[in-house]
């Protein structure tokens, strides 16, 4: 048994006068243009923020190259502090 037809009775009429879908239309049209315009705002963020993400990428790599090199030369003057420490060996050059 179909009860649309039954409840139909109690849903009350709405006609929309031209008045009426005038305002409606400036809302949409205003709807979309806020819309479109955060949208853009996103976009040029995105954007930002991945030109960001690449600047810290090329830092992030040149501070581990510099990090590497600077322990090889921590490294290097160990090295040498203990060789200056250790006492010549028979044979070494400086005995």
């Amino acid at each position: 048994m179909n009860f649309l037809p039954y409840l139909a009775k109690f849903i009350p009429k709405f006609s929309v006068t031209a008045a009426q879908k005038e305002k409606f239309d400036t809302k949409i049209m205003l709807l979309e243009a806020e819309h479109a315009k955060a949208i853009e705002k996103l976009e040029t963020e995105n954007q930002n923020l991945r030109a960001e993400v690449e600047r810290l990428k090329k830092e992030n790599k040149q501070l581990h190259s510099d990090n590497a090199f600077l322990k090889s030369q921590l490294q290097w003057h160990e090295d040498m502090e203990r060789d200056r420490e250790r006492p010549p060996q028979p044979g070494e050059v400086g005995f």
